[in-house]
């Protein structure tokens, strides 16, 4: 830059103004255009910069929201497996209670049963019909029975799964 303005003082005095004003105004001329590129030289060089600044805060902000967004995603995945595995546990266990009361309510009937029918042989033919009877409503007690936990199970798959 420095060189165009010096060729530019050598060519103008070649042209015969030697006047002293003109070299002094011609000379505050050039160094008023040196400024100015100077200025706009340095306002480039900031607005490339702040650009640069801003684009790499945005970068930097859309990043840390995926890494934020798969995260939550993944806390709540892991926090939806728990509440699954805990169902299916519960499930589980209601299952395994209901047959055991089933086995025992069972056995409990063939013990009874057996007794009924040991009572029956050593009486009348109207005794047994009256075992028979009782034998009739101790299944019927016994379908009622498995019937209403079938429903309490129920109710309770209900309730955890609204957990």
């Amino acid at each position: 830059m420095v060189e165009v303005v010096f060729e530019n003082f050598v060519n103008y005095l070649r042209s015969g103004n030697t006047d002293k004003l003109n070299i002094i105004s011609f000379q505050q001329n050039q160094q008023h255009k040196i400024n100015l590129s100077t200025q706009l030289i340095f306002y480039r060089i900031l607005t490339k910069t702040v650009v640069q600044i801003i684009s790499t805060v945005f970068s930097f902000a859309l990043l840390v929201s995926i890494i934020l967004f798969i995260v939550f995603k993944r806390r709540k995945q892991k926090q939806m497996n728990q509440i699954e595995f805990k169902i299916k546990n519960k499930r589980k266990l209601t299952e395994q209670n209901i047959n055991l009361i089933i086995e025992d309510n069972f056995k409990e009937t063939k013990v009874q049963t057996k007794k009924n029918v040991q009572i029956s042989t050593a009486n009348t033919t109207k005794n047994e019909l009256v075992i028979l009877d009782e034998i009739e409503n101790m299944n019927q007690i016994l379908k009622e029975i498995e019937i209403k936990q079938i429903d309490e199970i129920k109710e309770n798959d209900v309730y955890l799964y609204k957990e």
